[in-house]
């Protein structure tokens, strides 16, 4: 129990956005009646300190893992007798095997985890500056569920699949939703909402109810983003009817064998075009999410058969990241047992920059492609 503890609990981050897992971890620790002084590293590298601190809780993800153990190993200096525990994607990736690092506790998956989203507690959106609840084109970004049923080889939902099964997918409440967006609207003052959760768009029941909702009590224009599997016509026409006007579509890669053999998405090209195209004859903005830098040899091949796709999908905006071998995922787990992975790269705390394979420099592709989409 944490209740009239001081915990001091930071957000190892490299990103000036809003953390919702780290978030909903401390609006957790207030509805328990714990005392939280929150940082994150993002706003600043000074870490808070007060002689009243019980425990030290850090959130991390891989990229950040490096700078989470270099915090700690200095914290530890100030505060040697507190417990420090740590959690986040990594932890739960790794699990128990962190001990070996220093740590005096590793928390494995949600905390808490919570079968009916309606018992989360309100979102300590106070906790970070406006201007990252805000972007600077007015987008504030929202979540209506967590979870993802399915197991792309380069993603880490895969192993929270491996935790909590099948019943990992779930929404929150429509009207909590709404509710929250009503909030957000008079605090915030954002032009538009965006639901930054894939699945959404996986119960057209849901869907259903909550979006005409949001046109009728919110009225602001919203974006989603959603998998070509979703949007079918009777999902873009409730879209565009109830005010959205932007959708982000996972590509990934063009070569269609590649996406089915390697990366487990068994989407076609033709759906994804067909997918695309029926959403921008509806009037709204598209953006492809697309990745480079594969382990594998023919890479420059795989990254101009996206291009290739890309030209045929037009996007207004086509954002292409660098693949990242996360352990523990299949494709993770090829590159570690391949050393593939080159331990002099991976301090890197981004997506869009190099890549961490050996021998692997997509800088000129990523260059070309973002100057041919962008």
């Amino acid at each position: 129990m944490t209740a009239n503890k001081t915990i001091l609990f930071i957000n190892v981050n490299s990103q000036r956005n809003v953390t919702a897992g780290a978030g909903y971890v401390v609006g957790n620790l207030l509805k328990d009646g714990t005392n939280v002084i929150y940082h994150d590293t993002a706003l600043s590298p000074d870490i808070p300190t007060s002689p009243d601190i019980d425990e030290i809780w850090m959130s991390t993800m891989t990229l950040m893992y490096s700078a989470t153990l270099r915090i700690k190993d200095m914290l530890k200096q100030n505060y040697p007798h507190k417990k420090f525990m740590v959690g986040g994607i990594h932890a739960t990736i790794m699990g128990p095997s962190l001990l070996a690092d220093g740590w005096d506790e590793v928390y494995v998956g949600e905390y808490p985890r919570l079968n009916n989203l309606a018992d989360l507690p309100s979102f300590p959106w106070h906790l970070f500056p406006d201007n990252w609840v805000v972007q600077e084109n007015g987008m504030l970004y929202v979540h209506a569920t967590r979870g993802c049923p399915f197991r792309c080889s380069y993603c880490c939902n895969s192993i929270y699949l491996g935790i909590y099964g099948n019943e990992y997918l779930r929404h929150r409440p429509a009207q909590q939703v709404v509710d929250e967006l009503k909030f957000l609207k008079e605090r915030y003052k954002p032009h538009m909402f965006y639901f930054g959760d894939e699945m959404m768009l996986s119960a057209a029941d849901y869907c259903a109810d909550i979006y005409p909702n949001i046109k009728k009590q919110i009225d602001l224009p919203y974006g989603i983003m959603g998998r070509v599997e979703y949007l079918n016509d009777r999902m873009v026409d409730l879209l565009k009817n109830t005010g959205c006007c932007y959708v982000g579509v996972g590509v990934e890669c063009g070569d269609e064998q590649f996406r089915k053999d390697h990366l487990n998405r068994h989407m076609t090209n033709q759906q994804i075009v067909e997918t695309c195209r029926r959403v921008k004859r509806a009037g709204m903005k598209l953006t492809t999410f697309n990745m480079v830098g594969y382990p594998f040899p023919n890479d420059n091949e795989l990254s101009e058969a996206t291009a290739r796709l890309n030209r045929i999908l037009k996007p207004d905006i086509a954002q292409f990241t660098v693949f990242y071998p996360f352990p523990g995922t299949e494709l993770g787990d090829y590159c570690r047992a391949g050393n593939r992975i080159d331990p002099l790269k991976t301090q890197s705390g981004s997506y869009y920059g190099r890549s961490v394979l050996r021998g692997v420099d997509i800088d000129g592709v990523l260059n070309n492609l973002n100057k041919e989409f962008n």
